[in-house]
């Protein structure tokens, strides 16, 4: 196993250990998850309706903003298709889940923009 992959597997049976330590703390990680873009898409609408207001400048740097989540969602995935690395959960089953499991692959993780967490319950 190379340093990188060594390293990778540290830190997330590290965060995963701090899942585990912490459960309290899911039912917010876990709404933070589910929520949390329809949350970032509401600020973006309500800084476009302010921006719509201020000068083209403002609105079309808001527009760009608005535009550019979705732009890497695109690249994300495609480079997920390309790199085709497994969930976490799959090369570690004994693994704490809070979310549902994903049908896509892990790299690069699209759940960092939809979910906080890649940690799930059982």
């Amino acid at each position: 196993m190379n340093t990188l992959s060594t390293l990778d597997d540290r830190l997330l049976l590290a965060v995963n250990g701090l899942a585990v330590r912490t459960p309290g703390w899911h039912a917010l990680v876990l709404g933070y998850a589910t929520y949390g873009v329809a949350l970032f898409a509401a600020l973006l609408l309500t800084a476009l309706v302010v921006a719509r207001h201020r000068s083209s400048r403002d609105l079309a740097a808001t527009g760009w903003a608005a535009l550019a989540p979705l732009a890497a969602l695109a690249l994300n995935q495609w480079l997920g298709q390309l790199a085709a690395e497994p969930r976490p959960y799959v090369t570690h089953p004994s693994m704490m889940r809070l979310a549902d499991v994903a049908t896509d692959f892990s790299f690069p993780s699209d759940r960092s923009e939809e979910h906080t967490s890649e940690l799930q319950s059982h």
